[in-house]
């Protein structure tokens, strides 16, 4: 039985007409809805903000101090929270778009060369990707297949496509050194770079270069597409980032490059010497270092592939992990904040993206574990009346929701904030590695996206932590419950709190604990 969802998963073509005829313009379109967007948007961030500011500040107040320890762990966990607020809405609050048809192509279109990467892949998903590849329609184009597992198979169909079969010696530095091994053997003025598993459309060159007629474009990012299992259990297509953050962050020339589906112009690799070896991936302090530099990026929202993401536990958390790390040791030890060559939007940009993982990984373990504190201590960090709490606090709650509602255009959805929540102890140990990772980088292990079989023991393993935060709350609401003495209002609130904790974890939890499907996860053909 196929387990693939029979949706395309790519988001529907917005109709909009093009405005503007300047050259400075041409690549954008639906600017006057944007810009009414844009103005709605600010005046709920502020009014998010002022709720959120005045929560804070009564919190302060109010703040049962003779348990400061706990009271601590609160204010730091909501003072990031609103730091993340703020840094969001400043992201996202503008956007840039761009037509499916991309820019006219230049006359003569520019030769392209094509970099595949494999390292090991199943063979019938690499000679998929292959044969879309040779259907690509554009005049000028040659393939390379850097092939980091020297596989037979692979040499003998990039024989039969005619493609160039790339091998190198050693495999020093990961993708981001197979990716230089095969700029040193190409030659054409632009790159396109594809993982193995991503299936490219017919048309994406034609799409897509047309944007280097811009000056100082150093690369062009499409959205990617990925085949998940029905109704994308996992939350892996990110409706979020490809859908809102990337278009926010191409307003300010820092939409970044996503290691697949993009195209480089060498120009812009060479003068920063090529793919960036310092991180795990490339793809993040690459963009970074290409910005820096002064060279732009453009962001195309219309998916032009489609590839595969995990379907089990393991190869969940491997991915995310290695996403988090990345972003972590560029935050610690090489903060974009204090990046030369950047503008303040592209500092803040790429500093959210570490931000992001410290509110997720140290801000809601605090608050997974404050309510099952109150309901075994009987006591609660502030000193006002529980009704006097959600009088404060709800009205900042609501906000933020309308607010993410509208910044993401409904893409921020129950299921996306659930599934970030599940991997807390993913992004956790990210950090701690991360602080513990700045002259070396931990091992690199290409990410398994086909369905295997774990035992249960492999499974439970990666949700430890998720079954002790419920199991104490549950264990706290019956405790409380016959030692909440005359704090009922206390107890019927952390009670609350606990139950939704319960709640948002437990889908993430049992996504895990339960046996991935047996069918393969292979890409859908063009």
């Amino acid at each position: 039985m196929n387990t693939l969802s029979n949706e395309t998963a790519q988001e529907p073509v917005q109709q909009v007409r093009t405005v503007g005829r300047s050259p400075s313009r041409r690549d954008r379109y639906n600017d006057k809805e944007l810009q009414w967007k844009f103005k709605r948007d600010c005046l709920v961030y502020i009014v998010t903000v002022i709720a959120a500011l005045a929560y804070y500040a009564w919190c302060l107040r109010y703040a049962n101090y003779q348990y400061w320890y706990a009271v601590a762990l609160y204010l730091v966990a909501e003072a990031l929270c609103v730091g993340s607020l703020i840094l969001w809405g400043l992201m996202m609050m503008q956007r840039r778009d761009h037509s499916p048809e991309g820019l006219k192509l230049q006359e003569p279109p520019q030769p392209v060369d094509i970099i595949v990467t494999t390292c090991g892949e199943p063979f019938e998903v690499i000679e998929m990707t292959l044969r879309a590849v040779a259907g690509i329609e554009y005049p000028e184009f040659q393939v390379t297949v850097a092939d980091d597992r020297s596989t037979p198979e692979v040499e003998a169909l990039c024989h039969e496509l005619g493609f160039t079969h790339l091998c190198r010696a050693t495999h020093v530095h990961r993708k981001a050194g197979n990716l230089n091994h095969a700029l040193a053997h190409t030659m054409q003025p632009f790159l396109m770079t594809l993982d193995a598993d991503q299936i490219c459309h017919p048309e994406i060159l034609r799409r897509l270069t047309g944007y280097f007629a811009v000056p100082r474009i150093a690369f062009v990012q499409s959205y990617q597409n990925f085949d998940v299992s029905e109704g994308d259990p996992w939350a892996n297509r990110d409706l979020v980032f490809y859908g809102s953050m990337q278009p926010s962050r191409n307003a300010s020339s820092s939409a970044i490059s996503c290691g697949s589906g993009v195209i480089y112009r060498r120009a812009a690799l060479d003068q920063i010497g090529g793919f960036s070896t310092w991180n795990v991936v490339e793809d993040l302090y690459t963009s970074l270092l290409l910005h820096a530099a002064g060279w732009r990026s453009v962001y195309h929202p219309h998916p032009l592939s489609h590839g595969t993401m995990p379907q089990e536990i393991a190869g969940q958390v491997r991915q995310r992990w290695q996403w988090a790390l990345d972003s972590m040791r560029l935050f610690f030890w090489r903060c974009p904040l204090f990046t030369r060559g950047l503008s303040w939007r592209q500092r803040t940009n790429y500093f959210n993206f570490g931000y992001h993982y410290l509110v997720f990984g140290i801000a809601y373990p605090i608050f997974f574990l404050l309510p099952a504190w109150g309901l075994f201590s009987g006591e609660f960090i502030i000193k006002a009346p529980a009704w006097e709490f959600i009088l404060w606090r709800l009205p900042y709650f609501l906000a933020f929701l309308l607010f993410n509602r509208l910044i993401t255009d409904g893409r921020h959805t129950v299921k996306e904030f659930r599934a970030q929540v599940g991997l807390f102890m993913v992004f956790l140990s990210a950090i701690v590695s991360a602080l513990l990772a700045r002259r070396h980088i931990p091992r690199y292990v290409v990410t398994r996206k086909s369905a295997v079989k774990l035992s249960l023991r492999d499974r439970v393993q990666h949700v430890l932590a998720h079954l002790f935060v419920m199991v104490l709350s549950l264990i706290g609401i019956v405790y409380g419950l016959f030692h909440r003495g005359e704090h009922t209002g206390f107890y019927l609130l952390n009670t609350a709190c606990a139950l939704w904790i319960i709640w948002l974890l437990l889908p993430f939890t049992i996504l895990a604990v339960r046996a991935s499907p047996a069918s393969a996860h292979e890409p859908r053909r063009p």
